[in-house]
């Protein structure tokens, strides 16, 4: 009878990072295919690499994360989130990142007083 590979720390650190592109992927209501067609990977292969079941390259990972609209670093840190057990408030985070990058500036003048009249209390 074959014996069952034991898994390792790096392949739960793999599925990690797939979920959070997964999760990235959803948020931006898109399928695996629009994901991959935007990467220029195919949408099966992103379906593999958000299973965890393949080791994706960081060409990949850094063309996914364009695709995204993100810095590759964001996946990262998506993941080391979700390994500390704070997934829903990394989730949380990029939606509000995702907001403040689409205010003028007038919006972020008040956002700053707003921040500040807080900060005081």
């Amino acid at each position: 009878m074959p014996r069952k590979a034991r898994a390792k720390p790096e392949d739960d650190y793999i599925r990690q990072v797939g979920a959070t592109i997964r999760d990235l992927r959803v948020e931006r209501g898109l399928q695996q295919e629009q994901l991959g067609a935007r990467a220029g990977i195919a949408g099966s292969r992103i379906s593999e690499i958000e299973r965890g079941i393949v080791d994706t390259s960081l060409t990949r990972l850094r063309a996914i994360a364009s695709a995204l609209d993100i810095p590759p670093s964001q996946l990262f840190h998506h993941q080391e989130l979700a390994a500390e057990g704070d997934h829903g408030t990394a989730r949380r985070r990029t939606a509000l990142t995702r907001s403040l990058t689409k205010l003028d500036a007038h919006q972020l003048d008040v956002l700053q007083q707003v921040t500040a009249l807080l900060i005081r209390r």
